[in-house]
């Protein structure tokens, strides 16, 4: 019953408002303060609000519906006001990292004077008479953390939150601070927990406290991340588990360590293919060693098993100033070509052979973007085999059957009558290649087979998937030069002048021939 006559909340509330005003470095406002007896006797915060620093928008930093800050009933008995723990309840918390890599954490408290400082005559703990602050423990409940990236235009590029947040900090006080927690992250459903030591004290701010502890995170399906980064095709499912031990300080976390899946397995529709309708491609034993940096991951060289070969790579993906994926020191050994490009692609120009590749590849995760934007550069060899594509059939079939045409006098209107034949053996297919957004360059792309010997310089762009290329093709009885260009599905092959010339030559000496005398 004596207990709110042992409060002066007025003094209380300028203390917490000025205090926390200095501690944060903005200004902080709530709507009421009263005094609350159950379960324990407490202070209640109703509908508190941190404002943000201008830089970074006009919406608040924090907002919190309900804070308990616990009394301390043996010290009020005396005659003080000091709190033991602090329980915040349904806060929203907003971080914006801007281009240059700043964000809204890093000027908290910044205009807080330094520690040692003398207090002005109208501070807080000396306007509030015998309240003090002084808590050891502070316990966050059903929080919600949004974090935002943005580019020089001060425009989104990408938004994250996890939901769900508990977060105990213990220690409060002591050289020592220890703080776990869990949440789940957004986009991707992913299981996060967080156990780490912060301190000792004595940094210049909070920010600069370093962080010692381990951080893990597991997702039973990668599907909602999936489409969240890529959109909705192709989708990837698979469970997948990792940790990463934290080190740095609070204001620049950094970690290191892996994420695991058995296998993950990529999901597409391919629409005018035979069935199924939805392809899948399956990548084992997946073991990512990861880097984690302020605005990246880094990953350190792996491999993966696919189609039956190996794959090694190194990557980066970056979401500040936007989202990027970096893949470097691509290696592809004996990957069979028939599972990707027949089997999940449905791709006009497959061919049923073992893959050899190196080179690297880099480009903006937004959707729509990523084929348009595509740079990188590499080689690649692909082993003796058959082509299976339906379009790269017709495509060497009929640079075969011009190549008679020029070798042998044929006329032109038996192209017509001869029918393609079903697949087309090869010794190797073999190219230097280029990629700048989006179009994929090369000037020593080389076909061999006993039928026919391809050698093409030319370009194919990968958002709207056409061909321009200029060719040199022989059959053993002649050779031919002409132009293939046009979509991909469909391109018209057009012999040069010099080989139109032939033909007529050719033509003219089979008529010659068939004159009466």
């Amino acid at each position: 019953l004596a207990l709110p006559y042992l409060v002066d909340l007025p003094r209380v509330r300028q203390l917490i408002a000025q205090e926390a005003g200095r501690a944060l470095g903005r200004p902080v406002r709530f709507d009421s303060l009263s005094v609350s007896l159950f379960p324990l006797p407490a202070v209640e915060i109703q509908k508190l609000t941190v404002a943000e620093d201008p830089r970074f928008g006009p919406a608040p930093f924090l907002t919190a519906d309900k804070i308990r800050l616990r009394l301390k009933l043996r010290k009020l008995l005396s005659g003080h006001v000091e709190f033991s723990e602090v329980r915040v309840e349904r806060p929203n918390i907003r971080i914006v990292n801007d281009a240059k890599g700043e964000n809204s954490l890093s000027t908290l408290g910044a205009a807080a004077p330094p520690p040692g400082s003398p207090r002005r005559s109208g501070d807080g703990a000396r306007s509030a008479g015998a309240a003090t602050i002084a808590i050891s423990e502070i316990r966050i409940r059903n929080a919600a953390l949004e974090y935002e990236t943005r580019d020089r235009s001060n425009r989104s590029t990408g938004r994250y939150e996890v939901v769900g947040l508990s977060l105990d900090v213990n220690g409060l006080g002591s050289r020592t601070l220890t703080v776990s927690g869990s949440g789940t992250v957004r986009p991707g459903d992913m299981g996060l927990k967080v156990r780490a030591e912060v301190g000792p004290n004595g940094a210049s701010s909070v920010l600069h406290s370093k962080v010692k502890g381990e951080v893990s995170i597991e997702a039973n399906d990668l599907t909602p991340l999936s489409r969240a980064v890529l959109g909705d095709h192709p989708t990837l499912n698979g469970a997948f588990r990792g940790s990463l031990a934290l080190s740095g300080t609070l204001g620049k976390l950094e970690g290191n360590g892996k994420i695991e899946s058995a296998s993950i397995t990529a999901k597409a529709p391919r629409k005018g293919c035979p069935p199924p309708e939805v392809r899948s491609l399956t990548v084992e034993r997946v073991s990512i060693p990861l880097v984690v940096a302020p605005g990246r991951a880094v990953s350190q060289p792996m491999a993966l098993r696919v189609a039956g070969g190996t794959i090694s790579l190194a990557g980066t993906l970056a979401w500040q100033p936007a989202l990027t994926l970096t893949l470097r020191e691509i290696a592809v050994e004996k990957v069979g070509l028939a599972p990707i490009l027949s089997g999940y692609l449905c791709q006009g120009y497959a061919v049923d052979a073992p893959l050899g590749l190196k080179g690297d590849l880099s480009g903006p995760l937004a959707e729509g973007l990523f084929l348009k934007q595509l740079n990188g550069s590499g080689q690649l060899k692909i082993g003796a085999g058959k082509v299976t594509g339906p379009a790269a059939v017709s495509l060497f079939s009929a640079l075969i059957q011009i190549g008679g045409v020029l070798s042998s006098g044929l006329s032109a209107e038996s192209l017509s009558a001869l029918a393609p034949p079903p697949s087309l053996s090869f010794e190797e297919i073999s190219a230097t290649y280029a990629i700048k957004d989006g179009t994929i360059t090369t000037q020593d792309l080389t076909y061999l087979s006993r039928q026919l010997r391809v050698r093409g310089a030319g370009s194919y762009r990968l958002p709207d998937q056409y061909l321009d290329f200029d060719v040199v093709g022989e059959t053993g009885r002649g050779k031919m030069r002409a132009k293939i260009v046009g979509p991909a599905q469909s391109p018209s092959i057009r012999p040069s002048t010099k080989s139109v010339k032939e033909v007529e030559s050719a033509l003219q000496r089979l008529l010659k021939g068939l004159a009466p005398r």
